[in-house]
């Protein structure tokens, strides 16, 4: 499955997203929601979890809560989640088909509006 195709058009650099842009991260972030909301007692089936894609984690816990009936705490589950996500980082690969571009192109850079210590440590191993 291709996840990245290079655009057609060629500029001076690239800035690209690291969290499910530069690794693939979005398959572990999805293990972390489930193990974290299936332990407080709710679900997260896997397309609704994709289409939340963006959608800060309190928010996404309160709308399990309201599709659901379930009662999950939105703060506890978000902090389970995120120690979940920390603990699969391993678990992350690069995107080859980004990998091939930036070896093959001109300089990028990875932008993020916020910058996490654990996606920091795992850009570096991802390339």
């Amino acid at each position: 499955m291709t996840i990245f195709t290079a655009p057609e058009k060629r500029y001076q650099g690239y800035i690209f997203d690291c969290d499910g842009t530069l690794a693939h991260s979005m398959p572990v972030h999805y293990l972390a929601w489930k193990k974290a909301v299936r332990e407080a007692g709710g679900q997260i089936p896997e397309d609704l979890f994709y289409s939340l894609g963006g959608v800060p984690s309190r928010q996404i816990v309160s709308l399990l809560n309201e599709k659901f009936g379930s009662q999950m705490d939105p703060d506890g589950v978000a902090t389970l989640k995120e120690a979940y996500y920390v603990d699969l980082l391993a678990e992350i690969t690069p995107i080859e088909e980004l990998i091939t571009f930036r070896e093959r192109s001109c300089p990028f850079c990875q932008g993020r509006r916020r910058v996490r210590r654990h996606l920091a440590r795992r850009s570096e191993d991802v390339g």
